[in-house]
C-alpha cells in the first residue's frame, strides 16, 4: 500500500491559514487533495495536523470526507506526529509513506505515480526529487518506509525532528538514498504557496485550466508560450 500523508497547519509567519485559502473556488488544501487522488498508485489519504486550537478548523473542514482522513498530532515535533500516525493507523512495515506538505496545492500526480514506481523499481531507503531539485518549487515529494520511520525516529534531534527526513539529508552514508530527477531542470520555476505573490500566480495557474486534470508540463507551456507569466525564484 502507498500512503500519501500531507502535513499541515493554519499557522503560517508570512501567510497564516494558508492552506485553507481559496483558490478558485476551492480551498488550497482541498486543491492538493483533488491532485493527490489522481495519482493511480496511491491507495490512500492522510491529512496530518496538530492538536493546537487553531488547527481544529482544519479537521472540522475535512470532516465527513470518505477520501482523506486527518490525523493529530504534537505541533512542533513532526517527525513524532508521522510516527504516531504510521502506529495508530496500522500502517504496514513495507508500505510505502509519501511526505508531502500542504503549501503544494500543484502536485503533480504523473510526478507522484513516477516518484512510487521508481521507489519500488529499486530498493533505496529513501527517494526524494529534491537531492538535486530539478522540478518546480513546488512539486516536491518524498517516499519511505514505516521501518526508516523508526530508524529517524531514533536517530533524529534538534530541527531535524522538525524538518522529519532532515538527518537522512545530513547523515547520507547512513540511508541508500535515491533521485527521481525531471527530463529537463525546471528547479528556478517557483509553484509553492508561502506569500501572498505565491497565491496570486497559484490562482492564475489554476484559472488557465477548465480543471484539475492538468500536469505541469502544460503548465511550463503556457509559460514558454508566454500564455503566463515566468515566476522563478533561486532555492536557498
Amino acid at each position: 500500500m502507498i500512503v500519501a500523508m500531507i502535513q499541515a497547519r493554519m499557522g503560517s509567519t508570512r501567510l497564516p491559514g494558508k492552506v485553507l485559502m481559496d483558490i478558485n473556488g476551492k480551498p488550497s488544501l482541498d486543491r492538493m487533495i483533488d491532485r493527490v487522488r489522481q495519482a493511480t498508485l496511491v491507495d490512500r489519504i492522510v491529512v496530518l495536523t496538530s492538536v493546537e486550537p487553531a488547527d481544529d478548523e482544519i479537521e472540522s473542514h475535512l470532516f465527513g470526507r470518505n477520501d482523506v482522513m486527518v490525523y493529530r498530532g504534537d505541533e512542533a515535533d513532526v517527525l513524532n506526529r508521522y510516527v504516531q500516525a504510521i502506529r495508530d493507523l496500522n500502517i504496514k512495515d513495507d508500505d510505502g509513506i509519501i511526505r508531502l506538505t500542504a503549501d503544494c496545492p500543484l502536485i503533480d500526480p504523473r510526478v507522484l505515480d513516477g516518484l512510487i514506481q521508481y521507489y519500488k523499481d529499486n530498493e533505496y531507503d529513501y527517494v526524494s526529487n529534491i537531492l538535486p531539485a530539478t522540478f518546480p518549487d513546488g512539486l516536491d515529494c518524498e517516499i519511505l518506509s514505516k521501518s526508516v520511520f523508526k530508524r529517524l525516529d531514533a536517530k533524529s534531534t534538534g530541527n531535524e525532528r522538525e524538518h522529519v527526513t532532515l538527518n537522512i539529508r545530513n547523515n547520507r552514508d547512513d540511508y541508500s538514498v535515491g533521485n527521481y530527477e525531471c527530463h529537463t531542470d525546471y528547479s528556478n520555476y517557483r509553484w509553492t504557496l508561502d506569500m501572498e505573490k505565491d497565491l496570486e500566480y497559484i490562482r492564475m495557474i489554476f484559472g488557465a485550466f477548465s480543471d484539475d486534470g492538468f500536469f505541469f508540463e502544460d503548465v511550463i507551456k503556457l509559460i514558454e508560450t508566454g500564455d503566463i507569466h515566468a515566476y522563478t525564484k533561486k532555492r536557498n
